[in-house]
């Protein structure tokens, strides 16, 4: 654990992207809240049973970010009461389109996202110029 007090948290919010990432101490929680369940759909890492370095946690969080920000859908969710309750109903996210749910990724543009969670310049000389 670290000794300093600045350390064992890490708080990172995208209210345009509805994305939330906090971490205390050992445990972290990174969420996309209003997806679909896109997110699901891509095999992120399963890091449960790893310890996470602080660094490792902000490259996760950077990662989650920036593949949300490749969604080209606005997931279509209904609320129905069916008399027993309320139930959400999600619409499949493709819809009709064979278009892929994820634009293209650009490591341009991901190295900027990461450089943003690393507190990085973007002009920092471990980055090429973009």
């Amino acid at each position: 654990m670290p000794k300093t007090i600045e350390h064992p948290f890490d708080f990172r919010d995208s209210p345009f992207g509805l994305l939330i990432s906090i971490r205390m101490g050992k445990v972290g929680i990174v969420a996309a809240l209003q997806d679909g369940g896109a997110l699901k759909l891509i095999g992120l890492p399963k890091c449960q049973k790893y310890p996470l370095h602080p660094i490792q946690f902000k490259e996760l969080t950077a990662l989650v970010f920036y593949k949300s920000s490749l969604l080209n859908r606005t997931p279509k969710f209904m609320v129905v009461n069916d008399g027993k309750g309320v139930v959400t109903i999600l619409s499949p996210l493709a819809g009709m389109s064979r278009r892929p749910i994820f634009d293209d990724w650009d490591n341009a543009q991901y190295a900027a996202f990461l450089a943003a969670m690393r507190e990085y310049p973007k002009s920092s000389s471990i980055f090429p110029q973009m």
